[in-house]
């Protein structure tokens, strides 16, 4: 593979990086659930930071076609990491951390996710030749997942702390140390998250390497280079319809984690810290394992039928959770949920790989994410309805979860022979 060395280095800036801000993604939402009980105010906050995010993410499309995708992540890690650092070091000074404090880091974080991920795949497929494109996501989802998983059991032992010889749930299993962990406090796991940024910085500096594709850098104006974008999509609206349709499990699965879950646990499950953890640890399992084996599953099923399968399976798991109340089956249902919805992720961007050129693909990817972010804004605010916020009624949101994502496999069952014939000829 060519670039092998710059690979190595992007995807260990991303694991360094992405354990810190896992840590901090799980705290902040349960922070606001259990210690302050206002996770109606984080959810207006994180609708509000994802309507801003569609103004971003326009402005952030044109950047990664633009500029140097190295550049942008040198750029980013310092700006967050600043940030971050900031507001760690007010914790310290201050001895406690306000609400608003805390919210504006996460929505920093968020921000910060709206240009990381679209840069990373377009780095990817820049460095990368387009016969090894399915397995460089492979790739980028098992080292996002792994560090998911270490990041979830991590949390759940700094959220929550732990008493000397007294056993805890780390993911479902009954751990006893023979020590004693104080709880971190916010503005500690803030430092370690500023810490990996500045880290992160310093492998990406490392990074050497030869675009594969033919990669000109546009020119033009932010608007012409929206519209370009945009105009690609309208010479082929195959390719929009398949992903966009492919995108409603992601957005309903990131909404979950941050503003359903964490009150589905504590509402309906009647848990703690440690059970929420722990079952986004399950989820990042179920995730990480399709990094290692999605490939292998589908090897003889086509891209198009593929997704469809993980739509419908990722939906019925969602209709379960909005009727069982059992633990054992909540871990088996991320699990699943982490399956079905890192291995779109991974089919869903091998075909847009094939499909789209690179010196396009920021800006492809930003009407995607302009899409996303709208369906996310409504979630969010449907959501936050006190119907779901103010007790065990928090269960119907996985029902209307469910209904979206095996709704969206209709579309693409309607078109399926157009979608394969495309698929084949590329």
């Amino acid at each position: 593979m060519k670039n092998r060395s710059a690979l190595t280095f992007l995807l260990s800036s991303n694991i360094v990086s992405g354990f810190a801000q896992g840590i901090s993604v799980l705290a902040v939402p349960w922070y606001f659930a259990d210690v302050l009980d206002q996770s109606s105010v984080f959810a207006v906050t994180y609708g509000l930071v994802t309507f801003l995010s569609l103004f971003w993410s326009l402005y952030a499309g044109t950047l990664i076609d633009r500029y140097s995708r190295k550049s942008l992540f040198l750029y980013a890690n310092f700006i967050a990491g600043s940030i971050v650092a900031l507001a760690a070091g007010y914790g310290f000074l201050a001895g406690t951390m306000p609400p608003w404090l805390i919210l504006t880091v996460f929505g920093m974080t968020s921000l910060f996710f709206n240009i990381h991920y679209p840069a990373l795949y377009a780095f990817g497929q820049e460095i990368t030749e387009p016969k090894n494109y399915g397995k460089i996501n492979s790739l980028f989802e098992i080292q996002n997942q792994a560090t998911k998983v270490f990041s979830g059991a991590t949390a759940a032992v700094l959220i929550s702390g732990t008493i000397a010889h007294q056993a805890i749930n780390v993911l479902g299993l009954s751990v006893t140390l023979p020590f004693a962990i104080e709880s971190w406090p916010l503005h500690w796991i803030f430092a370690l998250d500023a810490l990996t940024y500045f880290l992160a910085m310093l492998l990406i500096s490392r990074i050497r390497y030869e675009s594969v594709p033919s990669n000109t850098k546009s020119t033009d104006t932010i608007s012409e280079r929206l519209k370009e974008g945009f105009t690609y999509f309208r010479m082929n609206p195959l390719v929009f319809k398949y992903g966009l349709f492919t995108h409603s499990l992601f957005a309903f699965v990131l909404v979950q984690i941050l503003v359903v879950l964490p009150q589905y646990v504590n509402q309906w499950m009647a848990s703690g810290p440690d059970l929420f953890a722990s079952a986004q640890a399950y989820y990042a399992f179920g995730a990480l394992t399709a990094g290692f084996l999605i490939r292998k599953i589908f090897f003889k099923t086509n891209t198009v039928a593929s997704v469809i399968i993980l739509l419908l399976l990722a939906g019925s798991v969602f209709l379960y959770l909005s009727l069982g109340k059992n633990t054992l089956l909540l871990y088996a249902s991320l699990f699943t949920a982490g399956i079905t919805n890192a291995g779109t992720r991974i089919i869903r961007v091998t075909f847009l790989f094939n499909q789209i050129p690179n010196y396009v693909i920021g800006r492809a990817n930003t009407a995607f994410t302009v899409a996303n972010l709208i369906l996310r804004s409504v979630l969010i605010g449907f959501f936050s309805l006190p119907f779901f916020m103010d007790g065990p009624t928090v269960r119907y949101a996985y029902l209307a979860g469910g209904v979206l994502v095996l709704g969206s496999a209709i579309p693409l069952l309607m078109d399926y022979k157009n979608l394969r014939k495309l698929a084949l000829t590329n």
